[in-house]
C-alpha cells in the first residue's frame, strides 16, 4: 500500500512539473488556407517533415536527437483527432492527456503535450510553436528522448481551423537508452541496400558504409541516437549472426580492402 501511495505521488509530482497547458493563440484563429481531403500519403509526409524539423531544431542546440516511437504517434495522432472535437489537454472522456498512454508501454518520468491548429504546413506549425515560450520549453526539454507527432484534418473542428497538430514528448523511467518497438529516427529518405554490406544504400560497398556502420555502434556504445532501418541492419551484419558489433564493421574493412572477397564472410 505504501509502495503504491508514493508511486502515485511521484506520478503526480511529474504531472504538475511536466505538463505544458497552454495553447497557442493561434487556433482560435480560422486557417486562411482551406485545404482539399489530405490522403494518408499526405498526411504521413507532413508528419514526418515536422519530426525532422523537431530534432533538426534540437541537433542546432545541441540537443540530442528524439526517437519516432510508433505507439506514440499513434496516441498523438489519437490526440490530434479528439483535438479537433475537444479542444485542450483534456480528453473528450474529461481525463487528462496523459491517460492515452500505456503505463506498461510507456513508463514516462517526464511527459509533455503540444498542441496547435490552423495550419497547413508543418512549418507554419512549427513557427507557431517556437513563438510560444511554453510550447517551445518542451521542444527543446533536454532531458525528453522520444516523440510521436500525429496530424489530422478535419474541415468541421473546433474553430473551423481543418488542420489540427499533435506533440508528445517523453522520457521514459527506465533509462535515457531504453528501446521501444520500431522506433527511428524521422528522415526523408528510405534507404534500400542493393547487397550485402552495402549499408547506406548508394549499390556500393565502401568507407561510407563502414563510416555509416561506425557511427551506428559508437552511437549505440555511448547511449547516443543511433537507427539503421531492418535493411540496413541485414546488410550491417556481416557475420550473419544477429547481432551488429565492431566484429561486423572489421570485417567490412577487410572486405573494403581486399582482404575478404565476400560478404556475409563465412569462417
Amino acid at each position: 500500500m505504501l509502495a503504491t501511495a508514493k508511486r502515485f505521488y511521484s506520478k503526480m509530482v511529474s504531472i504538475l512539473t511536466a505538463l505544458v497547458m497552454t495553447c497557442t493563440t493561434a487556433i482560435f484563429t480560422v486557417s486562411t488556407a482551406h485545404g482539399e481531403d489530405l490522403s494518408e500519403a499526405k498526411i504521413s509526409e507532413m508528419i514526418n517533415e515536422m519530426a525532422m524539423q523537431i530534432n533538426a531544431e534540437r541537433k542546432a542546440l545541441g540537443l540530442r536527437e528524439l526517437y519516432c516511437v510508433p505507439y506514440l504517434m499513434d496516441c498523438a495522432e489519437q490526440r490530434a483527432g479528439e483535438a479537433s472535437e475537444v479542444w485542450g489537454h483534456i480528453r473528450p472522456d474529461g481525463t487528462h492527456f496523459t491517460s492515452i498512454i500505456d503505463w506498461d508501454t510507456a513508463q514516462w518520468k517526464n511527459i509533455f503535450e503540444n498542441l496547435t491548429a490552423g495550419y497547413d504546413t508543418a512549418e507554419s506549425a512549427m513557427e507557431s510553436f517556437r513563438n510560444s515560450p511554453n510550447h517551445w520549453a518542451a521542444i527543446t526539454n533536454p532531458d525528453i528522448t522520444h516523440m510521436g507527432v500525429g496530424l489530422v484534418y478535419n474541415p468541421e473542428g473546433f474553430g473551423g481551423c481543418e488542420y489540427y497538430w499533435s506533440q508528445i514528448f517523453l522520457q521514459d523511467q527506465r533509462g535515457d537508452d531504453y528501446e521501444y518497438a520500431g522506433q527511428y529516427l524521422p528522415s526523408d529518405k528510405v534507404i534500400v541496400p542493393a547487397d550485402e554490406g552495402d549499408v547506406n544504400g548508394d549499390a556500393a560497398i565502401n568507407t561510407f558504409d563502414y563510416i555509416t556502420l561506425v557511427e551506428y555502434i559508437r552511437n549505440k556504445q555511448e547511449g547516443s541516437p543511433a537507427y539503421l532501418n531492418d535493411a540496413q541492419l541485414e546488410a550491417a551484419d556481416c557475420f550473419k549472426d544477429g547481432r551488429i558489433t565492431e566484429a561486423d564493421a572489421k570485417a567490412m574493412m577487410r572486405y573494403i580492402i581486399g582482404e575478404y572477397t565476400a560478404l556475409p564472410y563465412e569462417f
